[in-house]
C-alpha cells in the first residue's frame, strides 16, 4: 500500500464514516498525478465506488473542473461549479467540486470562489489541488486546510527509526539527531527525513498536530517562494 493512500484515503474514509469531513481542503505536493488521485479516491468513496477504473464520468455528486486550452480557469467556470456545489446530492452525502490545477485560476475566479468557500452549502466539499500551499491568493489560501501530498515513489524506511526517535525526544537529542543528517551535506537527505517525519506524525496526527503544521506550512512556503530550503528545514526542526 502506497504512503497516499495509508494515511490519505484511509484518514478521509474514517472522517466520512464518522461524518467529520470538512468543507474545504487544498491537497499541495510534488507529484500532480499524487494529488489528484488522492482527491478521486475521495470523491469516489462519497458516492462508494471502489472501481480504480471509474473515471470522472461515473461520478453523479462530484464535478472535475481542468485548466482549459489557454491555461486559466475563468469566473464563468467557477460560477458554473458553484451552482452544481449547491445542488441536493443525488447519490452522496455531499456535492463536492475538484478543482485540478488550482493555481491556474484567475483572480476572477478566485474572488468568485473565496465567498463559496467562506460559507459552503452544508452538503459542499471543495476540493483543490496546487503545487504549493501558497499558490493561491492569501485570503483564499487561508480559508482551505492544507495536506501535504507524497509522491508515490517515496518511501520513508531509511529514515523511519530516526523521525520515531525525534518525534519522542527532548529538544537536545532532536538537535544532535539533525546534527546528524546534516553531516551528510545533503539537502535530499535532509528532505527524506522530513518527509519520514511526515509520516510518523500522520501515524498520531492529534498529539503531533503542531508539528504537522509547522513542517507542512513552512514546506508550502518552500514550495512557492525561492527560499534556501536546506536552511529554511534546519530553523524549524532545530
Amino acid at each position: 500500500m502506497s504512503i497516499k493512500e495509508h494515511f490519505l484515503t484511509k484518514g478521509f474514509k474514517r472522517l466520512i464514516s464518522s461524518n467529520n469531513l470538512g468543507h474545504a481542503y487544498l491537497l499541495f505536493g510534488e507529484s500532480e498525478v499524487a494529488r489528484r488521485d488522492v482527491i478521486l479516491s475521495i470523491l469516489k468513496l462519497l458516492e462508494n465506488k471502489n472501481d480504480s477504473k471509474d473515471s470522472q464520468d461515473f461520478l453523479h455528486d462530484g464535478l472535475i473542473i481542468n485548466k482549459d486550452s489557454s491555461g486559466s480557469i475563468g469566473i464563468e467556470v467557477i460560477r458554473n461549479a458553484i451552482n452544481f456545489l449547491w445542488q441536493s446530492p443525488v447519490v452522496s452525502s455531499r456535492r463536492s467540486i475538484f478543482i485540478n490545477n488550482a493555481d491556474c485560476l484567475t483572480s476572477q475566479a478566485e474572488n468568485a470562489l473565496l465567498k463559496t468557500v467562506e460559507e459552503p452549502p452544508i452538503h459542499g466539499l471543495i476540493m483543490a489541488s496546487v503545487l504549493g500551499g501558497e499558490s493561491l491568493a492569501v485570503s483564499l489560501a487561508s480559508r482551505f486546510q492544507k495536506i501535504f501530498v507524497f509522491s508515490p515513489s517515496f518511501s520513508s524506511d531509511e529514515y523511519s527509526k530516526e523521525a520515531q526517535k525525534f518525534i519522542h525526544s527532548t529538544a537536545s537529542v532532536r538537535k544532535f539527531l539533525i546534527a546528524q543528517v546534516l553531516e551528510q551535506e545533503s539537502y535530499s537527505a535532509l528532505l527524506d527525513f522530513v518527509r519520514a517525519l511526515l509520516v510518523e506524525c500522520h501515524k498520531d496526527p492529534l498529539k503531533n498536530f503542531e508539528l504537522m503544521r509547522r513542517l507542512t506550512d513552512r514546506w508550502a512556503k518552500m514550495c512557492q517562494f525561492n527560499l534556501n530550503k536546506k536552511l529554511q528545514l534546519e530553523t524549524l526542526l532545530v
